[in-house]
């Protein structure tokens, strides 16, 4: 049986709620056992939430567990201090247990890094934290999706200390800890490239160094089969290699950030390579702005879940056709006269019974249009689809 976490965030973030609406209708494997930090919107449908003191607790697949860390004087989009404080209390229990070999991984939903530091100033962001937390500071920034995984030599640094922390030895490192780490969580046949630090890829030493010593460590790794295409210069690899890659090593944060953020938004995943665990995170921010409108994605939050499921050996469950269609299924039946049916229904079962039901059961119910209307005239119905996308959509219908 696998544990994966999921830490909630900034309590005035989205966190919460695109965690809430994640686990209420996710389909749970029975292998998995999902252990939510923080807070959490607990509904009278989708999953069982039970509260817990300890992981120890979490022991039966088809539930979720629940480790209540928050302050009700916390509100949506009203970041504060005492915000930032929960926000690290949530880390902190989260990697004493992960640490403990209590969790095999860790999904994380975003925090603010100004309002921790007003508790822990030296806070600089999640992969530093726990890397920090586990004793391994050798650690990398990566980022995955659909199209290609992009992996950083440095973390949150400013430019300006660039030129003094890649040394040889580092980029070197760091490179073999990139092939290593993804040759192992995505076994297969893998295309790297390398993109240069300085403008051109240093056009032959005339804009620096370090793209020169980045090809001899190229060189050097290509003889012990660790093959690596590069440097390319940055300002156009993506416009004329990208796709002939699937694995891209940026030398700093905004070098490859910038264009994955562009080809992946919403739907990217951020993992830090290195670590004693897994551990994936949403590729977007707090969101102050939205918080509590109902308005943000989840999808990134649902791929760092799925993602984090494969890293620790768990299938997903098989998504239901439906799952894709589901967002343009209104649509698609905008055609079709919900009123008429109910009334269809409603005669043929007055006709048998000479009575209006009381209890409805609506089986494959979709984005529930049906159950909608008959909620309103006045019965009382569950609804059920194979598809938490469907019911994703039903559960924002008034």
């Amino acid at each position: 049986m696998k544990k994966i976490a999921i830490t909630t965030g900034d309590p005035a973030g989205i966190g919460i709620e695109l965690t809430s609406r994640i686990v209420r209708f996710f389909l749970l494997p029975k292998r998995l056992i999902i252990i939510v930090y923080g807070s959490i919107d607990q509904y009278p449908d989708g999953n069982m939430v039970r509260q817990i003191t300890s992981p120890a607790e979490a022991i039966s697949p088809g539930i979720i567990y629940w480790i209540k860390i928050e302050d009700p004087r916390i509100k949506p989009g009203k970041p504060s201090s005492l915000s930032g404080k929960i926000a690290l209390e949530i880390l902190s229990r989260c990697a004493a247990d992960l640490n403990s070999g209590k969790l095999d991984g860790v999904v994380t939903c975003p925090v603010s890094k100004e309002f921790i530091r007003q508790t822990k100033n030296d806070f600089i962001g999640h992969t530093e934290f726990f890397a920090d937390t586990a004793n391994n500071p050798e650690v990398v920034m990566s980022f995955w999706s659909d199209k290609f995984i992009l992996a950083l030599l440095t973390t949150h640094l400013a430019i300006c200390d660039l030129h003094q922390i890649l040394t040889p030895e580092l980029i070197e490192s760091r490179i073999r800890l990139i092939f290593a780490e993804i040759s192992k969580l995505r076994p297969g046949q893998h295309r790297f490239a390398c993109l240069g630090v300085n403008p051109h890829a240093g056009e032959q030493g005339a804009f620096g160094a370090e793209d020169e010593m980045i090809g001899e460590i190229l060189k050097k790794l290509a003889r012990e089969d660790i093959n690596i295409d590069g440097p390319f210069p940055a300002d156009t690899f993506f416009a004329y290699h990208a796709g002939e890659y699937d694995v891209v090593i940026s030398a700093y944060h905004d070098q490859g950030l910038i264009p994955f953020k562009m080809l992946n938004r919403d739907e990217g995943v951020n993992v830090t390579l290195g670590l004693p665990f897994i551990r994936t995170s949403v590729d977007h921010g707090t969101a102050f702005d939205l918080a509590g409108t109902g308005k943000a994605s989840d999808k990134s939050l649902l791929k760092a879940l799925n993602l984090a499921m494969e890293m620790v050996g768990v299938k997903s469950p098989k998504t239901p056709v439906y799952d894709n269609f589901a967002p343009f299924y209104d649509h698609y039946m905008a055609h079709v006269n919900y009123q008429s049916w109910i009334k269809i229904i409603l005669q043929h079962y007055n006709k048998r019974f000479k009575k209006t039901p009381a209890e409805i059961l609506e089986l494959a119910c979709g984005t529930c249009n049906i159950s909608c209307l008959l909620v309103k005239k006045g019965m009382s119905v569950d609804a059920w689809d194979n598809s938490s996308e469907m019911l994703k959509i039903a559960s924002r219908k008034p």
